[in-house]
């Protein structure tokens, strides 16, 4: 017989309707200041049919519902920040954004709908044509999947040790720590390097690579404790305490790295953790995470920019944006520069890459060392200035094949999500949510760049994470509560 948990958490549930009515409500409350903003700045009567029917689309899955409501629903958080995405770069308040083909849009607009087709495909495999959630929603985690308090806290503790120890030898080699340097972006590179900013040769040793890989302990230690934190589970007031400790101290060592991502990681992660171990977010709860998002994107952009050594690149927002000057325009046109621009440089390397694609092609970069590969990165920073480098993730399926990468390549990812989805939401296994949580952080990112095969960290957050967590139960013979 399964044994759960005493008032262990089953999925999301579908959705109601006074949920439905606040869902929307706060739909309204978003669009309308926005169209407030775009009449003061004349954005609006320069709007075509096409930005339309694109934030139209993008509104769409926010609003959409289904037979069975998961807010955070792989297809539809990919569906709402593509074609929002693709609708701010209709507007072309970057005068770096070309006017686009029909050939274009085609592209963008079938790599989205080869995902979707990918995960539709893997549902009605898995779930004999029923929803994933449907079938599975009245579960909750078995009660010896949950994670004991005190083991929990006790490897937290020495994971985060393990990461402060790493972080303080890569600072010491460094003579700084990256966030707090005149340039974070140049300090941080001097380690691994960055597309356009060469790695100092005398920090370029083995061990400093090996060390590295347990800097991201301190990210398993708030991971571990967010995990105890959100699953129902009776904790001491000492042990909410100590977890709350942790979760801030990792984070800190975390985010000293200097970089939007470091920022943006744990945070998105520890969200979707809570909306599958805790309670369904609420859409104010998540529209208040995206509106942190876009402040953390556009401010650190900003901050970033005018850090540059590079003047010409530390005053791009303000040489190519098409708002009014000042500060604070600059910092609005930072963000709308870094959610739209990776589209352009996908456009303006399918007019390119005809010509310059080379052998050794560019899926899994970070296997270089073992295969022949190219960075698509500083193959754009060549060919294009600025910052302009990251193709979406289309771009390495296009540089590798052509059209036929573009429907292939997502098709594989919405598969790939699919089951990941599908065996997240049995509630059969921890790792599984956490991988769910994982991989959902990991797709925000396609709309910039293909992380999952420019970098392979997220192996070994797949691969400790799996470790830990099972190094944190209690294992089968425990007794239910």
């Amino acid at each position: 017989m399964n044994h759960t948990a005493s008032g262990a958490l089953a999925g999301p549930r579908p959705i109601s309707g006074s949920q439905n009515h606040l869902l929307r409500a706060a739909l309204l409350l978003i669009c309308v200041p926005l169209i407030g903003a775009a009449l003061l700045l004349g954005v609006l009567p320069q709007m075509t049919l096409l930005s339309f029917a694109l934030a139209a689309t993008a509104a769409g899955f926010v609003l959409w519902t289904g037979r069975d409501f998961d807010i955070l629903h792989p297809v539809r958080i990919l569906g709402c920040l593509w074609f929002f995405c693709l609708a701010l770069a209709s507007l072309q308040l970057d005068t770096g954004i070309s006017e686009w083909g029909v050939a274009m849009w085609g592209y963008v607009c079938l790599g989205f709908l080869a995902f979707a087709a990918g995960f539709r495909l893997i549902s009605t495999f898995l779930a004999g044509n029923r929803s994933l959630h449907a079938k599975y929603k009245n579960r909750a985690l078995p009660y010896t999947e949950l994670l004991l308090p005190r083991r929990t806290l006790v490897i937290a503790t020495a994971c985060l040790a393990v990461g402060a120890a790493a972080f303080t030898y890569e600072f010491i080699q460094l003579g700084e720590i990256p966030i707090f340097a005149e340039n974070p972006n140049a300090s941080r590179a001097r380690l691994f390097g960055i597309a356009g900013m060469l790695k100092d040769p005398a920090l370029d040793t083995i061990i400093i690579k090996v060390v590295h890989v347990f800097t991201a302990f301190c990210k398993y230690g708030l991971y571990l404790a967010c995990i105890m934190l959100f699953q129902k589970t009776k904790n001491t007031k000492a042990q909410i305490f100590c977890a709350a400790v942790l979760i801030a101290v990792g984070f800190v060592f975390h985010v000293s790295q200097g970089g939007r991502q470091f920022v943006y990681e744990p945070a998105a992660v520890a969200l979707v953790l809570f909306h599958y171990l805790r309670r369904p977010l609420r859409s104010k709860e998540l529209a208040a995470f995206a509106v942190f998002t876009l402040l953390v994107i556009s401010v650190m952009g900003y901050q970033r920019a005018m850090a540059s050594a590079d003047i010409a690149r530390s005053r791009q927002a303000d040489r190519w944006s098409k708002l009014p000057s000042g500060a604070t325009w600059d910092v609005i046109a930072q963000g709308y520069h870094t959610t739209t621009t990776s589209f352009e440089v996908f456009y303006r390397l399918t007019q390119d890459l005809p010509a310059l694609r080379p052998p050794s092609g560019f899926l899994f970069y970070s296997l270089h060392r073992f295969l022949p590969r190219e960075s698509i990165q500083e193959l754009a920073l060549r060919l294009y200035t600025g910052e302009m480098i990251t193709p979406t993730v289309l771009g390495e399926f296009y540089g590798d094949f052509g059209i036929v990468g573009i429907l292939v390549g997502p098709l594989i990812l919405g598969v790939m999500y699919g089951y990941i989805y599908f065996q997240a939401m049995s509630y059969n296994s921890l790792t599984r949510l956490f991988n769910q949580a994982l991989f959902l952080e990991i797709l925000t990112y396609f709309p910039y760049v293909n992380l999952l095969s420019h970098y392979a960290t997220w192996t070994f957050d797949v691969l400790f994470m799996a470790c830990l967590i099972a190094i944190a139960k209690g294992g089968s013979k425990r007794k239910p509560h």
